[in-house]
């Protein structure tokens, strides 16, 4: 049996081509020049330590799972937030009663996963390595620091979860988690920081923290997603943020929170050109995640009564840049990010 990679596009492909060297594997893709090309001439992928170029490549469109006669052992979901309901959805009748769906995505869809397959065949998963599309059937990965965290949702540390941490190590170092819900709130900090940010000021990651203004915007970001996380009983994980969880309660100006800022800095500043996801989704025309990254933290906050104001606004102006009202541009450093810092409390 094969593992299903259901989203040949960045992260897709850029666990794919590797895994697909040790262990069968069918990549299932809504992109038919993408599935033509990977079936015509293979998969390659464009990494930090060099070129991996892997054929042939069993790919197949959507439409066409029906006509695979090899049921997945495993599903690597990849593709975007809005899309996972209908997609597992239409996944089921392909699913063997013990083929797992691991969520391989930007942002937390366990819930709805779990909703549609069940909690025991949902595994979470934390994503620490970057993909894009260069074109059909040609990926890239410019992040040298890779790694990748998968739990059941439950924290049990099963024989299943350890087979596919295994497998999964064969293309990125994987470790085994007995609290996924800990690591994916842990990355949401960081998506909420950087994604609205990059596609409003149109600024890549590395210039996202050079800059000081938008840098202390994405940090005010981070702390609203702390404090949504604490209030829902998650425990976070300080080695993934930016310091310790106590320094995101402080007011901006203090020396914890400059701490958070200088390691903030520090991780990305060798990385100007590394998009975001989000600003790469905006380029190429398609929607964006934003309902279900700073929108999920604006709607959890709802439901327990804490204010989350920077990210209920980066989410219109999102949405204004979805509907062509607004461009992405570096002005809004100066015209929208210096005053939306200004508004949060801050030591003076």
């Amino acid at each position: 049996m094969a593992y299903w990679v259901v989203g040949a596009g960045g992260i897709g492909c850029a666990i794919g081509a590797r895994l697909a060297q040790h262990h069968p594997l069918i990549f299932v893709d809504s992109w038919h020049e993408n599935v033509d090309a990977m079936r015509r001439s293979g998969l390659t992928v464009d990494y930090p330590d060099g070129q991996v170029h892997v054929e042939p490549i069993r790919a197949w469109h959507l439409t066409e799972m029906g006509q695979i006669n090899d049921p997945p052992e495993v599903v690597l979901l990849a593709v975007k937030s809005y899309q996972t309901a209908e997609i597992v959805t239409s996944l089921l009748p392909y699913l063997t009663e013990t083929s797992p769906v691991v969520s391989l995505q930007n942002c937390i869809n366990e819930d709805t996963i779990a909703s549609i397959v069940g909690p025991n065949r949902t595994i979470g998963a934390m994503v620490r390595f970057d993909g894009a599309l260069k074109g059909p059937g040609h990926g890239s990965a410019t992040r040298k620091e890779r790694r990748l965290v998968i739990g059941q949702l439950d924290g049990r540390i099963t024989p299943r979860l350890q087979e596919i941490g295994a497998v999964l190590s064969q293309s990125v170092p994987t470790d085994l988690s007995d609290n996924i819900w800990r690591e994916l709130w842990s990355k949401l900090v960081r998506n909420t920081e950087v994604n609205a940010v990059a596609v409003i000021g149109g600024l890549g990651m590395g210039q996202i923290v050079t800059d000081p203004t938008a840098r202390r915007l994405a940090i005010a970001l981070g702390m609203e997603t702390v404090k949504v996380a604490l209030r829902l009983g998650i425990e976070l994980d300080p080695t993934e943020l930016d310091g310790p969880v106590s320094a995101y309660l402080q007011p901006l100006g203090s020396p914890e929170v400059n701490g958070l800022e200088e390691h903030f800095r520090k991780m990305f500043e060798a990385y100007p050109q590394v998009k975001a996801s989000m600003l790469q989704d905006v380029e190429k025309g398609r929607p964006t995640e934003i309902d279900f990254m700073n929108g999920h933290v604006v709607k959890k906050g709802a439901e327990l009564g804490i204010p989350t104001p920077l990210n209920a606004e980066m989410v219109r102006l999102v949405k204004e840049v979805e509907a062509g009202k607004r461009r992405p541009d570096r002005q809004a450093v100066a015209e929208v990010f210096a005053p939306l810092a200004a508004s949060v409390a801050q030591v003076t």
